[in-house]
């Protein structure tokens, strides 16, 4: 079968899941297009701090926080601290007196502890998202609410899952 006609394929037979997912990245220094639904899987493996360059063009951010649900990550509590272009903070947040939301994420078959979810105005710039934790661990980043896949990330699909399941531990 083609490249073309796998695409096709999962396609016609993922569609409905896939226009409700946000586009998969790993290990993203620079997240652009902050518009467009996208998460961004992140593995840490010491205590240290993260630093997320996040590129507006003026558009409202959508960001949402989680851990993966995973027994040994129960205690993994990283915080951070969203900085606008002009060095101001935006936000401050730490996961540790939070009781997350668990969320089951059908199409991959995962669950997450959400801890933080918002939306703010934004002007164009660069956004800084300093994440900091004192452990090793596991942590994503979702921004955007529009779907917008492309035929390459329709082809990478199945990779991708494999790749989410195995962040999960599954």
């Amino acid at each position: 079968m083609s490249l073309l006609a796998k695409g096709i394929t999962i396609t016609v037979l993922f569609f409905p899941f896939i226009a409700l997912a946000h586009v998969p990245f790993f290990e993203s220094e620079v997240i652009k297009d902050i518009a467009i639904s996208q998460v961004h899987y992140y593995e840490v493996t010491s205590a240290g701090e993260k630093e997320i360059t996040l590129v507006s063009n003026g558009e409202k951010l959508y960001l949402t926080f989680a851990v993966p649900k995973i027994e040994r990550l129960k205690e993994f509590r990283p915080r951070f601290k969203l900085v606008g272009p002009e060095g101001n903070v935006i936000v401050e947040f730490s996961t540790e007196k939070v009781v997350p939301r668990v969320y089951y994420e059908g199409f991959v078959g995962t669950y997450e502890w959400i801890y933080f979810e918002d939306h703010f105005e934004t002007v164009p710039g660069k956004y800084r998202l300093i994440v900091e934790y004192d452990e090793a661990g596991k942590f994503w980043v979702a921004v955007g609410k529009i779907e917008r896949f492309g035929i390459m990330d329709i082809i990478k699909l199945p990779e991708m899952i494999r790749r989410i399941k195995s962040f999960h531990e599954k």
